[in-house]
Parts: C-alpha cells; structure tokens; sequence
C-alpha cells in the first residue's frame, strides 16, 4: 500500500471510530413511534409493541458517508460512468450526495421530512427525475412550492408518486419490459416499462441508465417525470 492509500484508510479508520462514539450516545427510539408518523416497512411487516428501531444507525450514515468521502473516496464503486458511493448506503443519504443530479430533489426529500423512511424503511426503488428534468416538468414555481413548508404534504405526495416497493435493478427491470410486466407505486400509480433499441422507459420516461445500488433498495435516474401511465 503506498503512503497516499495509507493515509487515506488512517484517516477513514479515525472518522469511523468517531462515528461509532456518537452512534453509542444517540439513544434509540420505540418503532411504533416511528410507525405513528406514517414511516413504512417492507411491504406486509407491521412494527411490533415494544421492537425498537434502528434510527442512531441512520442518525450517523450521513456521517460515515462523509468520513469515506474526506479519506479519499476509499469504498467508492462504480457502474458504467457513474460515480456511486457504497451500497452501505441508504436512498436518503445517496440522493443527498448527488447534486449534479438530484440538487432539487434532495431538498423536496429534506421538506418532506421523510429522511428516516428512506433510510430505514424498504426495500425501495426510487425514479428520481434530474433537475432539467425536474424544472421542464414543473417548472421554478413548481418545485419552489414542493419545497416551501406550505407544501410539506404535496411533497410527499410527490415522493410517493416516484417510488415502488421491492428492490429494483435496471437489469431486473429489462426483464419486466419484455415480460410486459407493470409495477405500482406507493401511491397506487402503474408504472409501464418498455424496452426499444436498447432504450429503457417507464410511462414513457427514458431511464438514462444510472444506476446507484443503496442498502435499502436503488435510486433510478429519469430523464422526466413519472407519474401516470402514458400510452403509445
């Protein structure tokens, strides 16, 4: 190991163990509080009188996310051209790392303040739209509004609109094209996928083929909006 790469795993060795302090002083909270603000579990698992949740874990991913990235990007994979962090990574903290991508997604997910659903809950599989995407779809005004605190509730809405249960690859979903499958969202939408000249889409929307593996399911980039079933 040359002297750079040691450095680095020393300095990453360090904010881990820092992490894992703070992690012991961050008390865990009952899940059926977690269940009284309307956060999800994996589909057909109800929270339990007396379970206790997981949230100190991801109280510090944020963290450890930052730790990996300051030594260096030690633990970064990728997938074709894209720069992933590690799948120990949930959908929150991913979308959060990636504002070449999703800036104003990141900030309608902040608004909505569904950052423990999509740190713990899942699987899930999110379509997250790119910010020209975004703005083509909804324009400045739109997305101001998902992201004021007048539209908390239209934010989550939202959200749901963009993501389905069950833990899905692009791979698996070329799969359920030309089985002529469909997936349903959280908010009860179809989505139709179909694959032609090698181009992946969902209700029409072009899936532009980054793929970013998370520890509770993937994030999905989408060259528009999903929403409702679109034909032809």
């Amino acid at each position: 190991m040359n002297p750079q790469d040691k450095a680095r795993f020393t300095r990453l060795a360090v904010a881990l163990a820092i992490c894992g302090t703070v992690a012991s002083q961050i008390p865990q909270r009952p899940a059926v509080a977690l269940a009284g603000d309307g956060y999800r579990l994996a589909p057909g698992r109800a929270f339990q009188q007396g379970e206790t949740s997981t949230v100190k874990i991801a109280t510090v991913a944020g963290a450890v996310t930052g730790a990996i990235s300051a030594a260096g990007h030690v633990g970064t994979v990728r997938i074709g051209r894209s720069p992933l962090l590690s799948k120990s990574a949930p959908i929150y903290d991913i979308t959060q790392s990636l504002p070449d991508e999703f800036e104003q997604v990141a900030k309608i997910l902040s608004n909505a303040e569904r950052a423990t659903a999509y740190r713990i809950a899942g699987p899930n599989t999110v379509f997250w739209p790119t910010d020209e995407a975004l703005t083509k779809a909804l324009g400045t005004d739109g997305i101001a509004r998902l992201q004021s605190p007048e539209g908390k509730a239209e934010a989550q809405a939202f959200l749901d609109r963009l993501t389905v249960a069950g833990s899905y690859s692009l791979s698996r979903l070329e799969a359920l094209a030309v089985a002529g499958s469909t997936l349903t969202t959280l908010s009860g939408d179809t989505l139709v996928f179909k694959s032609t000249d090698g181009k992946l889409t969902a209700n029409g929307v072009e899936l532009l083929g980054n793929e970013h593996p998370a520890s509770n399911g993937f994030v999905l980039t989408t060259g528009g909006l999903i929403a409702v079933e679109k034909h032809g």
